[in-house]
């Protein structure tokens, strides 16, 4: 299965860090909060952070491990930043996708639909 277009060019937009833990891949994911302050915070703008974990649909219980997988990094994820969490300046999107299919990412919860229910 080949890349496509808006794979490629959501790549020259954003900055990819690859990780299981926030732990191991802190250097990494700190990097890019850097970027990103520098780019967005500085501007009064969050940091947008999806996190994403691939499950096979073939396999009993991996769709569901892959959803506690992206909610376990988004709580470390919450930890580590928590300064630019609480100013609202950093928003995390959590999706799963099905490596066995075509279809894209399937988005499971994102901090900012807590905000608007919060708003209303």
């Amino acid at each position: 299965m080949g890349i496509g277009f808006k794979e490629v060019h959501l790549r020259n937009l954003t900055y990819f860090s690859h990780l299981d833990t926030v732990e191991e891949g802190a250097p990494d994911l700190d990097v890019g909060i850097k970027i990103f302050s520098g780019l967005n915070v500085s501007e009064d703008l969050p940091i947008p952070v999806v996190i994403r974990f691939d499950y096979s649909g073939r396999v009993p219980g991996a769709k569901e491990r892959a959803i506690k997988d992206c909610d376990r990094v988004n709580n470390a994820i919450s930890i580590r930043y928590k300064n630019l969490v609480d100013q609202g300046l950093l928003h995390t999107c959590l999706t799963i996708r099905d490596r066995d299919k075509t279809d894209s990412a399937q988005i499971i919860r994102m901090s900012l639909d807590k905000k608007t229910m919060e708003a209303h």
